[in-house]
Order: structure tokens, then sequence, then C-alpha cells
């Protein structure tokens, strides 16, 4: 069983660059700022909230930044939810979604996330200086969504799931750099 669940998440995240790719820009993936840095939704087609865009800067600190937008697809309004936003290094975090302002629940149809920041002039020099090669990956995953009406949906198997698909690739996702 465990090997399936594995089997899928590759396929889901092949699925999800190609997808990312061939979807218009407005709703995909905003242009990297850290251009070798590739940021990767994982399809979760079964989640009651949909990962609209997903991007990756750097910090005034060189540190990596991610920003994200979801839409509740459901009928119901979520009251939290948990964002996982992982490396290919497998090494990443997983907190709390963010409402939109003064709200209490995302409703069905509405959009909330973490903005994007505008580069600072760090960034820019950050930008202008990284190279072009893809050096890792950095993927979102929908973990958890509990609904104002307390039921509740997850995705903790698939996120265990992408965590031991790094652990048993990290050969290829670590690989040197052809320089």
């Amino acid at each position: 069983m465990s090997f399936f669940r594995f089997f899928v998440l590759v396929i889901l995240v092949c699925l999800s660059t190609l997808v990312g790719f061939a979807q218009d820009k407005s709703e995909s993936i905003y242009p990297p700022v850290a251009e070798s840095i590739l940021p990767t939704i994982i399809v979760q087609n079964d989640s009651p909230l949909k990962v609209e865009s997903f991007g990756v800067e750097y910090g005034d600190y060189g540190e990596i930044q991610t920003y994200y937008s979801v839409r509740n697809v459901s009928d119901k309004p979520v009251a939290a939810y948990r964002v996982a936003r992982w490396f290919s290094n497998n090494s990443g975090f997983v907190g709390p979604g963010t409402l939109p302002d003064k709200a209490k629940f995302l409703r069905p149809g509405e959009v909330a996330g973490r903005s994007r920041t505008e580069p600072t002039i760090s960034s820019r020099q950050l930008q202008e200086t990284s190279k072009k090669e893809i050096k890792f990956f950095v993927f979102i995953l929908i973990v958890e969504v509990d609904f104002a009406d307390g039921t509740r949906y997850t995705a903790e198997p698939l996120f265990h799931a992408m965590e031991k698909h790094l652990e048993l690739f990290e050969w290829v996702y670590a690989r040197p750099s052809r320089d």
C-alpha cells in the first residue's frame, strides 16, 4: 500500500510541474525571484482548498520566503488550514494558513494566502547574481483543513509519502552542480 502512495506522489509531482507550466501565468506560479529555486504545486484534486499561485523570493538577509494564494473550492466555510512548504532537501515547515483580514472563516469561493512582498535592493542583488540552473525545488501542499462545522480534511498520508519520496530520491535532488 505504501508503494502505491509513493507511486501516486511521484506521478502527482510530475503532473503538477507540467500543469504549472501549462496554466495561465495569472493562475499558476509567479515569476520566481529566486531563479535557482523551482516552486512546485502538489496537485490535490480532493482538497477543499486549491493552491492558485505559489512563488519564492529571497528576503533581506538571503533567506528564502514563500508566498501563495489558496481558494476555497468547497461548499463549506473553512475555519483553519495548515500548509506545508517543503524543500527537495527534505526540510521545510508546516504552519497555519492565513485567513482574509479580520475574517473568522474562509468562505466558499474566497481567496486567502501569504502575499508576495516587493523585492528589496538586496533581493535584486541576489537575483542578479543567482545562477539560472535549478538548485532545488520547493513544494506546497495543503496538509489539513478544519471546517466551521467541525469536520476535517487531512492529507497527512500524502505529506508523509512526499517526505519518503524525497528521502528515497535524495541522490537525484542533491546532484552536484555542472559548473
